[in-house]
């Protein structure tokens, strides 16, 4: 009888997704940092010097948190070596500006972490090409980089007076990239699930809607950072509208039994209600600003990249995305976070809470993407 031959070893697979790092890495560092710096700001709890002010805070919710989420999940496959050398640029990043901000040292990391996630991401998205809305995401990744680079260059040059405008222009790039990359992802996900009940859903991507998106924020971008306070509220107006118009035209109604697409229902909404605000805003003073913004930044950032993070993790484990029906309650965490972020509450008791829940929704996520495992 044929000795029977010894199976070999599994090699490990030369390719990751490069969410397996920035995944978990975001999550847990949104779960600390928010609650850290508001108990500094409030109560003197020792803060390293890059989040003792307001734009500080900023810098790592956007750059540090929301551009890392992006190359998790835009990068889809890379090298070994080449994730860790991604990992090292983010986390060189984050101890330069925690301990150094403003400082050569962390211009240096922050743009050395900017180019590496372009030279990863972007040119996927511009080779075969063929309709022009479909260079969104390469618009939208360049100007989040450029974005990155004019705050640093603020900073070093002591021009205080750019850092909220360039923090308005940067929200609102990421609400293009939510806008563009959520449609194409909402659009074909609730028309399977209807199909699957049954019915037809006509209007999916929504050409049309979608090309006057990718216009009128890179114009409202334009606008703002010129002064034109009155035409950016027109314009973000636009955008709002259209962006509720195309949330309606998806018929969430015939998706209550699916909680992960209802999760990305609400936050996809929290855009429309966003801009709604930052309109408004716009031709009032600066100093309000901030409230509307973090409609975006907390309502529609926090629930999608949250929904997307654990929904993309189930999918590459080969798990239905439907078994996430966890989403759906932190979604709405989520949004009770940002309301009470933008509602005044006496004794920085909205400040508090909203900090606390954004803190448990990011913590969640963390411990249910370590969790998820493929099925046996």
């Amino acid at each position: 009888m044929a000795e029977a031959t010894p199976a070999k070893p599994k090699k490990k697979a030369n390719y990751l997704p490069a969410g397996v790092f920035f995944f978990p890495a975001t999550t847990l560092y949104a779960a600390v940092v928010i609650p850290w710096t508001l108990h500094g700001w409030l109560h003197g709890v020792p803060l390293p010097p890059g989040l003792r002010f307001t734009m500080g805070h900023a810098h790592e919710m956007l750059f540090g948190f929301a551009l890392a989420v992006m190359g998790g999940f835009l990068i889809t496959r890379v090298e070994r070596p080449a994730l860790a050398v991604l990992a090292a640029s983010w986390l060189a990043s984050r101890a330069a500006w925690l301990l150094w901000p403003g400082s050569w040292l962390s211009a240096l990391a922050d743009v050395a972490f900017a180019g590496l996630f372009l030279h990863r991401a972007l040119p996927q998205f511009l080779v075969s090409v063929k309709k022009w809305r479909n260079h969104a995401t390469s618009v939208g990744l360049t100007g989040l980089a450029l974005a990155l680079t004019l705050f640093q260059a603020a900073l070093l040059l002591r021009h205080d007076g750019w850092l909220a405008p360039i923090r308005t222009a940067t929200v609102l790039l990421l609400v293009l990239m939510m806008s563009f990359m959520g449609g194409r992802m909402i659009a074909p996900a609730v028309a399977g699930h209807m199909q699957g009940k049954g019915f037809k859903l006509e209007t999916r991507v929504q050409p049309y809607v979608e090309g006057a998106l990718i216009i009128l924020l890179p114009l409202a971008v334009f606008m703002q950072g010129a002064g034109w306070n009155r035409l950016t509220a027109l314009a973000l107006l636009a955008a709002s509208l259209l962006v509720l118009v195309r949330w309606l035209r998806w018929r969430w109604w015939h998706c209550l039994d699916r909680f992960d697409l209802l999760a990305l229902a609400v936050g996809y909404l929290w855009l429309s209600i966003g801009l709604a605000l930052l309109a408004l805003e716009a031709l009032s003073s600066e100093t309000v600003r901030p409230v509307a913004l973090h409609g975006i930044t907390i309502g529609a950032l926090g629930s999608l990249t949250a929904t997307v993070m654990i929904r993309t993790r189930l999918m590459r484990r080969k798990i239905p995305p439907s078994q996430g029906r966890l989403v759906l309650p932190m979604t709405l965490v989520i949004s009770l976070a940002a309301v009470l972020r933008m509602t005044p509450l006496p004794h920085d008791a909205g400040l508090v809470a909203s900090a606390w829940l954004w803190s448990l929704v990011f913590a969640t996520t963390f411990v249910y993407l370590l969790r998820i495992k493929k099925p046996a």
